[in-house]
Parts: structure tokens; sequence; C-alpha cells
């Protein structure tokens, strides 16, 4: 198994307990990447979040549906991505201090929580 698949089977099986906030990412790659850097984090990231997009096994939000729910946002992956990396470098990683929340939450599919169980 590749690393970047051992990163993205532990993603799918955080998220069957609850959404996984962005914050976890480096922290599960640099355990499969060891000594990547910054820049190399933030890459291995969206790579990984536009593959599990591609398969449709995520969805990405924050927490400002009702009673601080998970809600995902109503863009393509494509802006989605552009917006965690522009989020991540504005705020020098995946944590905004300034709101005291990571740049942004994952949940998974229908879909998801299947292969998860599998895996």
């Amino acid at each position: 198994m590749s690393k970047e698949l051992l990163v993205i089977k532990e993603i799918l099986g955080l998220c069957l307990d609850d959404w996984l906030e962005l914050t976890w990412f480096p922290q599960l790659i640099i355990e499969q990447f060891p000594g990547s850097n910054p820049s190399e984090i933030l890459a291995l990231t969206i790579k990984i979040l536009k593959k599990l997009f591609d398969k449709k096994l995520i969805e990405v939000g924050d927490l400002t549906g009702e009673n601080g729910r998970f809600k995902p946002w109503d863009m393509g992956s494509d802006a989605i991505l552009k917006k965690i990396k522009n989020r991540w470098i504005q705020c020098k990683g995946p944590y905004d201090r300034i709101n005291g929340d990571g740049v942004c939450w994952i949940a998974t599919t229908e879909l998801g929580d299947k292969l998860a169980k599998n895996l």
C-alpha cells in the first residue's frame, strides 16, 4: 500500500467517528513522509484532498450549521481546494488562529463511510 493510500485510509477511518479538522493532516502526512517541509505538507494535503473529492468520498465545510454542526461548502472541488490553499497560506498552516478553528473540516460521504469500513 502506498504512503498516500495509508494517509487516505487513516483520514477515512477518523471521519467514521466524527468530522475531521484539517489540522490532523500535517500529523498524518508526517507519519508517512517524515522530514516533509511545510510547503510539501500543503502540496500533499491538496493532492490527497483532490483524490478524495474525485472519488466523491468526502465533503469539505465548516461548523457553521445549526447548533455548530458540519455544513458543507457549496462550491466545486477546484474552488474548495483553492480556498483551502489560500486560507492555509494566510494562516501559515491548517489552523486559523484568528477564528480559533481549523481552516476547514472534512466529513465522509456515504460512499466514503462504506469504503472506510472495508479498509
